[in-house]
């Protein structure tokens, strides 16, 4: 009742909450028992296995594959797909790629003329995926004010602590940039000094 409580009243701004305890203490049980009292108020709950996924680069299309849940046809879904696609295939990768198959070779003039357009392409591409990111969260905003109810749509991640170092930190950058809007509240259900580890690991600290 009270997790309940502080879902309600952060749900105006969007919140991560994190449930910490050992593993094999019981969170998964408890995150699903909390799941089903909270439909049983008319809440939209979505549920994420996060280790269920770690074998992909980006958990964007995974986490998003969730909303599924709540209403997959319409226009808002759609353009989120389409933008969340955008973000995942930035044009960088392909520039590097359009630069390493153009200068496998010995002729050392290709490579200064590619080189010389790289810093236009890469301005070029954070242009279009600000606008993605942007565009994103917009048709999101709007998809979760249709299917809310009037009350914060939870999503809860599970397993995050399992996953290898560098999805779970791709997870909970995802949330940060793309997820945090009113209405959607994340709660994680982790072993947070295993978490930490994860993220030592990642960042060589």
């Amino acid at each position: 009742k009270i997790l309940t409580d502080i879902v309600s009243v952060y749900s105006k701004f969007g919140c991560v909450l994190a449930l910490n305890g050992e593993w094999g203490s019981g969170k998964t049980t408890f995150v699903k028992m909390w799941k089903q009292d909270l439909e049983n108020k008319n809440f939209k709950t979505l549920y994420f296995n996060a280790w269920e996924s770690d074998y992909v680069t980006d958990p964007l299309m995974a986490m998003l594959s969730e909303f599924q849940q709540l209403n997959s046809s319409g226009d808002h879904f759609n353009k989120m797909v389409s933008d969340a696609g955008k973000i995942i295939l930035s044009a960088s990768s392909a520039v590097c790629k359009g630069l390493l198959q153009k200068t496998t070779g010995v002729n050392f003039d290709a490579v200064i003329d590619e080189a010389s357009n790289i810093g236009e392409e890469i301005l070029k591409e954070y242009s279009e995926q600000k606008s993605s990111f942007s565009g994103f969260k917009e048709e999101l905003k709007q998809y979760v004010n249709l299917h809310a109810n009037g009350k914060p749509i939870v999503f809860f991640v599970d397993e995050l602590d399992r996953c290898n170092p560098g999805y779970a930190v791709k997870v909970l950058e995802r949330m940060k940039h793309l997820f945090d809007i009113p209405q959607i509240v994340f709660v994680l259900a982790i072993n947070k000094e295993q978490l930490g580890y994860a993220v030592q690991g990642y960042f060589g600290s």
